[in-house]
């Protein structure tokens, strides 16, 4: 600021809405920059992250007028969110101390800001911004496939064997009735031998071993499955943190959104706890007590999104395609190995967690170029900057935290220059917190959808119904009916698709790059068709010269 001030003609930010927090470093290192330049532009993909909160510092850092014309100050994040955002109430009732026995609750109502933006804000918006789209730079763009994989929980083959030790032992006790009610026969029949008796004893004893044997094998089965049983483990977990919650204690209330959803991916450990720090009155600390503990399933056992991940990536690689994997986990519980494990007879690779920022990149494609088909990274390590056309398929294990990871991440191989169809997999089990974040990405991108100029008819905002809200039927002039999650992608590839061809289309302007740049290659395709045939280096340059 001191030295450059005005000597930088025009600084361009990309990616800029890494300044989106209101105190942060990145911000601040661009609030200097902008302060050194004539002229600045924010380029970024994913200006508005879902809700108005982050994304009002980030927007009088852009433009300092913007708020204040509205008339709204730097610290007046609390008031937007009331005249342009999208307000959620939670309402709570609890008996407090004093009203027990009363038959009296106490009534607390908060509000937070959700996915969402006002109509009224976007005029005013769409006044400073330029959009450039795939659309605009991608005549040639392949289509983009994405994939919503919700899997059960509960596991087929756990019940099977259980089935099958239930079906045994069943059996054997009916074996022992009849052998039973055969000997008490014999034994009231006085024409009878006395071999006959003996061997229809014989046959009760055999029988009520063959129960022993029966019981002791189910019980087997059961304990298999308990120690495997990733639904009804998972079930007292949520039970476990739900108890703690309504206790009002912090930890648990903070842990019921994040430890589910990491310990479903790896239930075998390490072990999650959580923790309670005890304080002075002057806030040093006493002691820490742990609440609760994790419990480890057996490592031994392929879990049903394992096996769902084992199918796809091999039915991908019968397509010759390269497939990287997107986890979360990469310290304290690293989900590398366990990958690796799991899909161990396509000899994946691992991203280590050593090679620099700036070599990732090349990394990754001289792992593809050395013959490595699979591919595994954890995500926030590839957000931003990279070039993965080397990459067809994506498969997202773990959700990613925000939208900003989502949206970025997933376009690391949907790049320019990229030929082959991108496809996306979203795993997540059923009924889980990891489902419940899908949907809530899905909402926020339907928010983020309509700030770009967009109608959000992404799957992840259709599977949510964040198509369906007032100002996205106003953006879109229709009413869609209620899809099936698959369907709703399938839908959006063929749109999608359809769009690359025709390209963008304005208010009574269609472009005709792509008929244009078609035209174009299929002259050169017909010029070198008719280019003669030679032998000498010299002649066939002058030859390819002269059309050219």
């Amino acid at each position: 600021m001191r030295f450059f001030k005005g000597l930088v003609a025009l600084a361009i930010v990309d990616e800029s809405h890494n300044a989106r927090g209101k105190d942060t470093d990145i911000a601040a290192s661009i609030h200097e920059l902008q302060h050194a330049s004539q002229s600045y532009v924010f380029a970024s993909g994913t200006h508005y992250g879902g809700s108005i909160t982050d994304f009002f510092a980030y927007w009088f850092r852009f433009d300092p007028s913007f708020w204040p014309k509205l008339g709204l100050g730097w610290n007046d994040v609390e008031k937007a969110v009331d005249l342009y955002g999208v307000v959620q109430e939670v309402t709570k009732e609890h008996e407090s101390d004093a009203r027990k026995g009363s038959g009296r609750a106490d009534t607390t109502t908060t509000t937070v800001a959700a996915p969402g933006i006002s109509a009224r804000l976007l005029p005013h918006l769409l006044a400073k911004m330029v959009f450039i789209g795939v659309l605009d730079v991608g005549a040639f763009m392949p289509p983009r496939e994405e994939i919503p994989e919700v899997i059960d929980m509960a596991d087929p083959e756990l019940e099977l064997r259980c089935e099958a030790a239930r079906a045994a032992h069943q059996a054997v006790q009916e074996t022992l009735v009849s052998a039973e009610q055969d000997e008490r026969d014999m034994c009231d029949d006085p024409t009878a031998s006395t071999a006959e008796i003996r061997a229809a004893a014989e046959a009760v004893r055999e029988a009520r071993e063959g129960v022993t044997a029966a019981e002791a094998a189910l019980k087997a089965a059961q304990v298999y499955k308990a120690e495997r049983d990733l639904k009804g483990v998972y079930a007292g977990i949520e039970g476990s943190l739900e108890r703690m919650a309504q206790k009002r204690i912090s930890a648990a209330m903070l842990a019921k959104g994040t430890l589910p959803r990491l310990w479903a991916v790896q239930p075998f450990g390490p072990e999650i706890s959580v923790t309670s720090t005890k304080r002075s009155d002057w806030g040093d600390v006493i002691g820490v007590s742990t609440l609760f503990t994790t419990p480890r399933l057996s490592p031994d056992h392929l879990y049903p999104m394992e096996r769902r991940l084992r199918e796809i990536v091999g039915a991908e690689r019968e397509e010759g395609r390269t497939v990287m994997c997107y986890f979360f986990q990469n310290d304290e519980r690293p989900m590398a190995p366990r990958l690796a494990h799991i899909l161990s007879d396509f000899n994946p690779w691992t991203l280590p967690n050593s090679v620099d920022p700036e070599d990732r990149e090349d990394a990754i494609k001289a792992a593809v170029a050395s013959g490595r088909s699979v591919i595994l990274v954890p995500y926030t390590r590839v957000v931003e900057g990279l070039n993965l056309q080397v990459i067809d398929t994506i498969i997202w294990w773990e959700m990613a935290m925000n939208l900003f990871h989502l949206d970025q991440a997933s376009r690391r191989a949907w790049r320019l220059g990229k030929r082959e169809k991108v496809r996306l997999y979203y795993l997540v089990y059923r009924h889980t917190v990891a489902h419940k974040k899908l949907h809530k990405l899905g909402s926020q991108s339907g928010a983020a959808s309509l700030f770009a100029g967009d109608t959000p008819d992404g799957a992840l905002a259709k599977s949510t119904g964040a198509d369906k809200t007032t100002l996205a039927q106003l953006s879109s002039g229709l009413e869609e009916t209620e899809e099936d999650l698959k369907a709703a992608f399938d839908r959006r590839g063929k749109e999608l698709a359809e769009a690359l061809k025709k390209g963008r289309e304005w208010i009574g302007v269609i472009d005709t790059l792509p008929e244009r740049l078609r035209a174009y290659h299929l002259a050169r395709v017909a010029r070198a068709a008719a280019a003669p045939v030679t032998d000498s280096p010299a002649e066939a340059v002058t030859s390819a010269a002269v059309p050219a």
